[in-house]
């Protein structure tokens, strides 16, 4: 059983960091995180978050206020992240791709030309044009313009006529080849 104190310790010391974070990943960064690293960065941030709210209302018995207080500095906290996070994506456009996980953010976008091997042994060629951002998605379908099967013997394109693009679903993928070319 949870004990009131326990309660407000955990709202003042783990919950404004959790909403600061949570604003600046959803609307900035837009990274993924595992349960434990939301747990560990919430508490990071929100150690100051609560020592400030502390501060600005120190009186006791009133563990409510200063918990509305610190949950308003950390969505003010986040936002100003968000704030400043857009503006160095301005100054500096690539700082998206340097921040991703995965080669796939890499590699892919300035690929001309790929070959994806299916789980269930089909072949696809083609060019990616509309690839999700690692950060932004756990299932990163791949779409390619210009799609042929490829003869897994020959190696031959066989045209898929008429098709303007392919969905590729991410949780189809055994692989994929980077081509030079077209």
């Amino acid at each position: 059983m949870i004990s009131p104190d326990d309660l407000v310790v955990t709202l003042l010391y783990v919950l404004p960091g959790f909403v600061a974070l949570k604003i600046f990943y959803v609307l900035g960064l837009r990274r993924r995180r595992s349960d434990l690293e939301w747990t560990l960065w919430s508490v990071l941030a929100a150690a100051p978050l609560g020592a400030a709210a502390m501060t600005l209302w120190p009186a006791t018995g009133q563990e409510h206020v200063r918990i509305a207080i610190a949950l308003a500095l950390g969505a003010a906290l986040g936002l100003l992240l968000v704030g400043l996070w857009h503006a160095a994506v301005r100054r500096w456009p690539d700082l998206i791709l340097h921040t991703s996980a995965r080669a796939w953010d890499s590699v892919l976008p300035q690929a001309q030309w790929v070959q994806v091997w299916t789980n269930d042994g089909k072949v696809i060629s083609g060019a990616p044009r509309v690839i999700a951002i690692s950060s932004e998605t756990d299932t990163l379908d791949l779409y390619l313009e210009q799609p042929a099967w490829v003869n897994p013997e020959t190696g031959d394109l066989i045209e898929m006529t008429g098709v303007a693009g392919y969905l590729v679903p991410a949780d189809s993928i055994a692989h994929v080849q980077v081509l030079s070319g077209g």
